[in-house]
């Protein structure tokens, strides 16, 4: 695992990203790409998790959380189930990606993988979510990315 963008330990790159709160519905590691999913009983708003699914609707980033998880850091875990988490639904910010299998070039569209919380080159009938800032060739990088909602890759 290396942090391809040392020097920011949480949070998005820059002011102008688009983080929200939300509720964590399982353990979220930062910079995992996050789905919707149901509210628990008494919530109005969904709650947020990794998912698994390489065609599922990627809501955002996690970059931050009531455990002040760090990228890179001894301590990844964002969020446990019930804690609150900040999520980047637009704009710059790091990212989990596997560029083991396919490397991840500058420009890539990133889309789920088939392992929680981990973001892989888009394939078609993915739904990417993301462009890569950064190059990976290791299976845990953390890497700059641009979060723009692109949809299914055709």
């Amino acid at each position: 695992m290396t942090d391809k963008y040392f020097g920011l330990f949480d949070g998005a790159i820059d002011e102008r990203a688009y983080v929200i709160n939300a509720i964590a519905d399982e353990q979220i590691t930062i910079g995992s790409p996050v789905t919707v999913v149901a509210p628990a009983v008494g919530e109005l708003l969904p709650r947020v998790e990794p998912t698994d699914s390489i065609t599922a609707y990627i809501h955002g980033v996690c970059v931050g959380g009531d455990s002040n998880g760090t990228y890179g850091g001894s301590s990844e875990i964002a969020g446990e189930a019930g804690d609150a988490v900040k999520v980047c639904i637009n704009g710059r910010c790091k990212v989990r990606v596997d560029g083991s299998g396919t490397p991840v070039a500058i420009g890539s569209q990133l889309g789920p993988q088939a392992t929680d919380g981990v973001a892989v080159v888009a394939v078609t009938t993915n739904s990417a979510f993301a462009r890569a800032l950064q190059t990976s060739t290791a299976s845990t990088d953390f890497i700059a990315c641009s979060v723009d909602q692109e949809g299914v890759v055709a």
